[in-house]
């Protein structure tokens, strides 16, 4: 969690309470995957995936629901330009 709120303790606003934050104190969102093939490059290819793409829900690594392609239907593009 975040900690107390800087009006608790205004020297230490938002501290923490994940240990040291490395190793094995860290963690991620819970969503994992890619939004693009191209992440640095402006276009419209997260919201042509959306449309061209059958996708199912499944519980990602992180524990949290979210969405995959469905396996009876094409690849949708992986995190290093190559396919899931």
């Amino acid at each position: 969690g975040a900690g107390p709120p800087p009006r608790e303790d205004p020297s230490n606003p938002w501290p923490g309470k994940c240990g040291s934050g490395r190793g094995k104190d860290t963690f991620t969102s819970g969503f994992e995957g890619p939004w693009t093939v191209q992440p640095t490059h402006w276009d419209n290819s997260y919201f042509r995936n959306l449309v061209a793409f059958d996708w199912v829900a499944h519980k990602g690594a992180g524990g949290k629901w979210q969405w995959r392609v469905n396996g009876t239907s094409p690849t949708a593009p992986g995190p290093h330009g190559g396919e899931q």
